[in-house]
């Protein structure tokens, strides 16, 4: 039902997907298709669907037409569609944010005491938060949106090699 409703739309029905400063998105269409009512939705929902190129090297679905990507957003908001798309695809962020906390330790919660517990779940939070405002910050290009693992490995990670001398240890850096 969707997929014919989708193919039905005439292009000048699409129109640009906004960015968060409400600048047009390139390569980014949405449309809201009044039209479809769809089996075991309640009748005031609202589809939305939006429609991208997919990026160089992407794989294609069965479902994509014509080289574009669609995604459908159903809803029950009022409000401006364009608005309501941009809110569902900045929640992907969010998503993202919690994930990489995740990578940090939060899905780890090695003690038996909730205090202890609480306590890591706390330098777990500051960790993402750091890592967040260093890329926000201080970093470009890939290294201002990589995964805590891509971080960790290019930024946190520095070469040493552990020296013995008499009874005392002593770690010699090598920097690049």
């Amino acid at each position: 039902v969707l997929d014919a409703a989708i193919m039905r739309v005439p292009a000048r029905r699409w129109r640009p997907a906004i960015n968060p400063d409400g600048s047009p998105r390139r390569g980014a269409q949405i449309v809201e298709l009044s039209d479809v009512a769809l089996p075991g939705v309640p009748d005031a929902t609202r589809v939305i669907v939006r429609r991208e190129k997919p990026h160089p090297g992407a794989q294609l679905r069965l479902w994509d037409h014509d080289g574009w990507r669609h995604q459908v957003l159903l809803t029950n908001s009022a409000g401006p569609a364009r608005r309501l798309e941009l809110r569902h695809r900045r929640h992907g962020e969010v998503e993202n944010r919690i994930k990489n906390a995740k990578d940090c330790g939060l899905e780890r919660m090695p003690f038996s005491s909730f205090d202890a517990n609480a306590a890591w779940m706390e330098m777990v939070l500051a960790a993402a938060d750091l890592l967040v405002w260093c890329q926000q910050l201080l970093l470009n290009g890939e290294l201002a949106v990589a995964e805590p693992r891509t971080l960790r490995h290019r930024l946190l990670h520095i070469a040493g090699r552990l020296v013995h001398r008499g009874a005392e240890r002593v770690v010699v850096r090598h920097d690049p």
